[in-house]
């Protein structure tokens, strides 16, 4: 579709009712996908995106739009769900300072963990990590991570100071 072709839809709105039930149900949820969550956390259509650590599977951190987005991260030692949840915060703590941000610019954290029964010793750590009115908007999650040692994983996005 051409820019003419843009415009012509745009000028013959409202659609009549026929062109509205042409409309398929998947396309509308796409649309308001973009529209409403998308286009408004990364600004813009041609912005600058940055990839931070870059390996052949993931990036380690990336920039866009102000915000960002790091990668799942665990605790790299620690035998207790309470112990890995400090050393993973500690090591949050550094990569946030690294990248420009800080704790208290979260907006979303997601944390996956292969027990759930031990989501009550992973929040007394964590509520004693964040700041008082700062928590970010937050998903736990049960989901197996392999056979590792790690009691959880924990992604964040957090908007540059």
């Amino acid at each position: 579709m051409d820019g003419s072709e843009v415009q012509k839809e745009v000028q013959t709105c409202p659609p009549t009712a026929a062109e509205i039930r042409s409309i398929k149900k998947e396309d509308c949820l796409t649309a308001v996908f973009f529209l409403m969550v998308i286009f408004p956390l990364v600004g813009a259509y041609n912005m600058e995106i940055k990839r931070y650590d870059v390996g052949a599977t993931m990036s380690r951190v990336t920039e866009a739009g102000g915000f960002l987005f790091f990668s799942g991260h665990v605790a790299a030692k620690g035998e207790s769900m309470e112990e890995q949840a400090q050393v993973l915060f500690a090591r949050l703590d550094e990569l946030f300072e690294r990248f420009g941000t800080d704790k208290n610019h979260m907006v979303m954290a997601t944390i996956y963990m292969p027990d759930i029964s031990q989501k009550e010793a992973f929040n007394k750590v964590w509520d004693q990590w964040i700041d008082e009115g700062c928590a970010p908007a937050r998903v736990c999650v049960e989901a197996g991570l392999g056979q590792t040692p790690y009691r959880m994983e924990v992604s964040v996005i957090a908007a540059k100071k």
